[in-house]
Order: C-alpha cells, then structure tokens, then sequence
C-alpha cells in the first residue's frame, strides 16, 4: 500500500521515538531581543512601545527616561513593525513643551537575533515608503530593503541606525552622528517654519505614501509646512539649514574655520544636494545662494591715529562668519561673529594718504559677502611757508603756500585774517608794519592742528 506524504512523515517520525499515532511538535522558536531609542524631537521617556508581526501584537514595553527600550520576542524571521503613540515632551531648545506624534520602525528580524534600532522620524517616513512599494506589488522585505536604500542615499546613513551626540573635541562626524544632526536639524527646520516634529515626521510619512517620493505632491493637493510649500528642494535645503542651525545651537560651529564646522558643513551640503531617488530625478538647486550681508559703519573722510572700523554681519545660515579686515589688499586682521565686529587700525603704520579698506566674510557653508570704504590717513599735519616779504617790512600782503593730504579745514592768524585757497596757496593782509615774529596755525580735515612761528626778518618760514 503507497502512503501519502502526510502520513508517511508521522510514521518515520515514530522510528526515533514516539508512540504510534502521535503528531511530533516542532522545535521552538528561538526568541531574540528588539533594543533601541524612541526619538521624537527629543528621545522619548515613558513612551508605549507596540511590537507586530503584521497586525498581530507579539510584545509591549514602555521606554525608560533615556528614551531607550528592550523587548523580547520569539517569532519566525519577518519584517516586524515597532510603534510608539505620541507622548509629550519638553524641548531642549527653548523649554517649551511639545507632543510627539505616531512614530513607526519597521525592521528586517532575523530568528532569535538580537537588532537594535531607532523609532524616529526617519524609521516612520521609511515604513510609510515601503508599504506604498508594497502597494505597487513588491514584497515586504524587498520593499523595506529598497525604501532603507532610498532614505540612506539621503541621509547617508540607514534610518535605523542610532543616534549619538558629536563629542567634545570631535573633528570629524561619524554616521551616528550624522543621524543626530539629522535629528536635531529636523526639528531647527520645522520649528523654523513654526511647526512641531510631529508635524514634519506626519508629512513626510504622508507624501511618500501618496507616490514614493518627498516632493510635496499629494492626491489632497500641495503639502506645505506652515506656509512653505514642500518640494524636493524644501526638503533637502530645508534639512541642510536645519542641521547646520542645530550644530550652531548645540556649539559645535565655535568657528567656521575648524575641522569639525567644516565636517558638519560638508554633510550639510551633501544633504541639499543629495540624489536620492526619493527626489524623483528632480536636480537640487544651489545650496545656500543668499550671500552674506556686511554692513560698515560710517567712516570719517580722513583720520590720524587709531582708527576703530566697526560693522555687523547677517548670516542668511546663520552660521558664525569669518571677517577679516583688508588694507589696500593686504589682509590682516580677523574675527569669528555672528553679529557685529570691531577692529582696530594703527594708521601711523601706514603712509599718509587714501587707503582702500575691505571686510571680507564668509560662513561655514562657504558663502561669502564684503564691504569696501575709502579712508584717507594723514597723521603728519599740515607744512606751510612763505613766499613773499622775506626779510622786508610785512606791510601789505603775506603770501605761502601749503601742503596736506587731507586738506586745511581752518586757519589763523595772529594780526589778520588768512586766507586759504585749495590750490595750495594761502594769504594775509597785516596792515601796519608787522615787526614781531608772525604766527600761523593751520588745522587739517583729519584732525591734526600745527603752528608756525616765523620772523620773517631773520629770513625765516620762506619756501625752499
């Protein structure tokens, strides 16, 4: 007599130890360990944490004040989800108090596998575009690989992956890092646009869902945050400056000039312009094109001695800035601002005459931005002679001449009133014989005030 295949597998399975007609149980599963953060706009206390396997619930934990969670499972390999519900939360930023929204993780496990993962805006807008590919007839685990693939040509890390902070004296940044800017700068951007993380994490889920992509499309119309409509160049700029703007908040851009500003400036610029297909082939547009804005404060004509040059500048990044103060081209002096800045110049350094001076600024992110002025530096005074009545009565007329870079701006005369031309020629009617030594004082537009005493009968004062 043949036997079928189902009642042959029981009777083999007799041979090596069971009673006839007894069914063998098959082994247990191994169970395994899901372990990671639940991270909202800060990492989540006290938040519920739901593990499924479809839509069947298999475990349930609650997160400690550290965000982070442990949970055992014990269920065949499958692509499980892990959901918390929005719990609330105070910013570190600013001390007011937010709700974190819905947030998804859908993972890839393995049979008695410890995994770790982050529960995360990034994780949920993932799981939102693997259930659309599974909409379009991709298997789960496919679908799962290929949306992961998608976020990570993005953010350049796995959406999974945990955050860790940017430690002190850090010159580089590492992809967990990468996943805390993109975390923190998330948050800068929405709350820039007046918006929660809840509601950015809810629209990116919600446009990736409507076609597979974050280009602000959707069956319900335009998506906006606030009043800025999503696009893929929102996304991608908007994450660019939101991280470099939590980087400046969380210390880490002291200058613009250390290795770890211009790290963090580097993955900024990679994350606007990224080619993620999640952009649907659209090209990014430059990053950052506003210059930076540098303003001077008025400046005198001419000057003699120190001269304080002051002004501000407005990052459109709002990244520290770099300014160095040109003079005639040769640079010299600089500072880090976010704001305003000062400099101090020593013009006697500097031979008498008109200087170009020039602020030059640029930000982490590269751009740049300068003022210029025209400053005249004249500290040796005013040099004046006389060219008539040398060593003869002064009765009538006294004429010189004069020289000074910036100008006369005032004269007198002990005994009559002078007159300056600017053609460098000065005069005096000294009416009666003038016997005593004749006093002449000339002030300049930069400042300087210089008296000449001469007796002209001695042959004194007169031009070369």
């Amino acid at each position: 007599m043949r036997l079928t295949r189902w009642v042959l597998w029981p009777l083999c399975a007799c041979l090596v130890g069971c009673e006839v007609g007894q069914v063998p149980v098959p082994p247990p599963v191994p169970g395994g360990l899901l372990s990671g953060m639940v991270i909202g706009g800060e990492a989540l206390a006290g938040a519920p944490v739901t593990v499924l396997d479809g839509g069947r619930i298999i475990a349930t934990t609650r997160t400690d004040d550290s965000g982070h969670f442990t949970v055992a499972v014990q269920v065949p390999s499958a692509v499980l989800t892990v959901r918390t519900e929005g719990v609330a939360y105070v910013r570190a930023t600013d001390g007011e108090e937010e709700v974190s929204g819905p947030l998804d993780a859908q993972i890839l496990y393995e049979q008695g596998v410890s995994e770790t993962l982050a529960v995360s805006p990034w994780s949920t807008a993932a799981a939102a575009l693997a259930g659309y590919l599974q909409g379009t007839g991709i298997a789960a685990p496919s679908a799962l690989r290929d949306a992961d693939a998608a976020f990570a040509a993005w953010l350049g890390y796995p959406p999974l992956l945990l955050p860790q902070p940017v430690g002190a004296g850090a010159q580089t940044v590492s992809a967990a890092n990468e996943a805390a800017l993109t975390l923190a700068g998330l948050s800068a951007w929405a709350h820039a646009q007046g918006q929660t993380t809840a509601a950015v994490t809810a629209l990116m889920a919600a446009d990736v869902a409507d076609d597979g992509f974050l280009n602000g499309a959707a069956a319900s119309g335009p998506l906006h945050l606030g009043a800025l409509p999503l696009s893929a160049d929102a996304y991608r700029s908007g994450l660019a400056e939101g991280v470099l703007q939590a980087a400046v908040a969380g210390g880490l851009m002291g200058t613009a000039q250390t290795p770890l500003a211009q790290a963090i400036t580097a993955y900024a610029k990679a994350l606007a312009n990224s080619a993620s297909p999640l952009f649907g082939g659209d090209p990014p547009a430059a990053f950052a094109s506003s210059p930076v804005a540098v303003s001077l404060a008025p400046l005198p004509a001419w000057t003699r001695g120190p001269l304080t040059i002051e002004g501000s500048v407005d990052d459109p990044l709002q990244l520290p800035v770099a300014v160095t103060l040109t003079v005639d081209g040769q640079a010299g002096q600089s500072v880090t601002t976010q704001g305003a800045f000062a400099f101090r110049v020593a013009t006697p350094d500097f031979a008498d005459g008109v200087h170009e001076l020039a602020v030059h600024a640029v930000d982490g992110a590269g751009e740049q931005g300068q003022a210029q002025a025209t400053v005249g530096f004249d500290n040796g005074g005013p040099q004046a002679c006389v060219v008539s009545f040398i060593g003869q009565p002064t009765l009538g007329t006294l004429r010189g001449r004069w020289s000074d870079p910036a100008g006369i701006s005032g004269a007198w005369f002990v005994g009559g009133a002078v007159n300056v031309l600017p053609n460098g020629t000065w005069s005096v009617f000294t009416g009666p014989e003038f016997l005593a030594p004749m006093t002449l004082t000339l002030a300049d537009a930069a400042g300087n005030v210089r008296t000449f005493v001469w007796n002209l009968r001695l042959g004194q004062g007169g031009c070369g």
